[in-house]
């Protein structure tokens, strides 16, 4: 395990979202008998299960989301808009020591009430909160969620520098707003004698 000095806390990775957060996720929890991952968008769930799945080459995984809502397999992959509703954080559907492991992607979201209610719900014993912006334009504290822990923090400048990022440039295309409104206008021109 990647942080096994950190399992009976809580904890954040932060780091840019290039450096594959699911890997490191599921590396980090292969040890563990119960993962639950989250996440707010349909795509980062699916890559999350191929990642996972790549890790611990088992099909014991299932998604809670939308009108799927799978409770018995070893990794669960949620959509925070639905586990994180308040009729699905109950016993019925899991205990709230249910899960050794979970995972919240997008952790900066952590403060918002969905995400809010699924980490005070859930009694790990591991939390990894996900994210490469843990500066909030709000205020928001992110990091009293997880006790000021971090376990691993990485600038875009700093893994650019260490090789593990690609440096990159920025093109932008400056166009004047006059120009796109002539254009439109001489568009409709033609259709209109055509």
């Amino acid at each position: 395990m990647i942080l096994d000095f950190y399992q009976k806390c809580f904890g954040r990775k932060i780091s840019p979202e290039a450096l594959f957060f699911e890997y490191l996720a599921a590396f980090d929890s292969k040890c563990y008998k119960r993962v639950l991952f989250v996440a707010h968008r349909e795509e980062i769930l699916k890559q999350a299960a191929s990642s996972f799945y790549n890790v611990r080459n088992s099909n014991d995984f299932g998604f809670f989301r939308g009108c799927e809502k799978c409770v018995d397999k070893s990794v669960i992959f949620a959509s925070v808009a639905t586990l994180g509703k308040k009729e699905y954080l109950t016993e019925k559907f899991f205990s709230p020591d249910y899960f050794d492991y979970v995972v919240i992607d997008e952790f900066h979201h952590a403060v918002n009430e969905n995400y809010k209610r699924i980490v005070e719900y859930f009694k790990p014993q591991f939390l990894l909160g996900l994210t490469a912006t843990p500066e909030r334009m709000d205020g928001k504290n992110i990091y009293e969620i997880c006790d000021y822990n971090v376990p691993y923090e990485i600038s875009l400048q700093d893994a650019i520098h260490k090789g593990i990022l690609a440096p990159f440039h920025y093109y932008g295309i400056y166009m004047m707003l006059q120009t796109i409104q002539n254009s439109i206008q001489c568009t409709a021109d033609m259709m209109r004698v055509n």
